[in-house]
């Protein structure tokens, strides 16, 4: 796991699930959104295209992430460029934030918003 500089950084509730909304302050159409699970110190979910998983820690308010195992589909243009800003933003986050709402925002080391995600319901 990377280390990265310190930030606020509060654990998501274990067993929360996220669907991203936006990514690097764009919305998401036109492609299935990335999706976002976290249990106890996974990380895990769907590119959109691939799934993913991994480990996370929060450890002296800095949120690190990975390494992360994902499978290797191919889809379409679009879908694989979401994936690839998808998973560079989950390797650059520094910080997660539960808003109101809730919303889950991961953010970089300079605490801008990398992604923005809704809860969805399990099952």
């Amino acid at each position: 796991l990377a280390a990265l500089t310190p930030l606020g950084a509060t654990p998501p509730p274990s067993g929360s699930r996220w669907t991203v909304s936006e990514l690097r302050s764009k919305g998401i159409s036109g492609v299935e959104a990335p999706t976002i699970d976290f249990d106890g110190s996974t990380i895990s979910g769907s590119t959109g295209v691939n799934r993913f998983s991994g480990a996370f820690t929060i450890s002296d308010g800095r949120l690190a992430v990975g390494p992360l195992r994902v499978t290797r589909r191919a889809g379409p243009p679009e879908a694989m460029a979401l994936e690839k800003a998808f998973l560079e933003s989950l390797r650059e986050a520094a910080a997660v934030e539960i808003a109101p709402g809730p919303r889950l925002l991961l953010k970089n080391a300079g605490g801008d918003t990398l992604l923005a995600a809704d809860p969805r319901p399990a099952g």
